[in-house]
């Protein structure tokens, strides 16, 4: 799935296994982290640090602040997009808000990783 929607997330500097994190999030917000954690085998059994293993994976800063920027914005988790269509009665105001989200998350994280590579290199 990951490597599916890598393309399209590619230009923000996300792998993959961001990518990954990004579906997941879908469900609750939170669950990006853990996620992150899992696919870069950070944690417990490692000795490496989520921090540091995104460090050794070769993610930039720029590119860390990117992601942290579409996770802000990105689409609300399927409790809020369940509760926007059952108060509004229509299934079309959880997809515009889908929709408008994932478009505003996209640029803004785009303009946040070209200005960090200006900025922070």
């Amino acid at each position: 799935m990951g490597q599916i929607i890598e393309p399209a997330l590619e230009p923000l500097g996300f792998d993959w296994r961001m990518s990954v994190a990004l579906v997941t999030g879908f469900v609750a917000k939170e669950v990006v982290v853990s996620s992150l954690g899992v696919l870069y085998k950070a944690g417990e059994e490692s000795t490496q640090t989520l921090e540091e293993a995104l460090r050794a994976s070769g993610l930039s800063p720029a590119a860390a602040l990117a992601f942290m920027v579409f996770v802000l914005l990105y689409v609300p988790c399927v409790g809020t997009l369940v509760a926007i269509w059952k108060e509004t009665g229509s299934l079309r105001y959880p997809l515009i808000n889908i929709g408008y989200q994932l478009i505003l998350a996209w640029i803004v994280a785009f303009l946040t990783y070209r200005l960090g590579i200006l900025v922070l290199g």
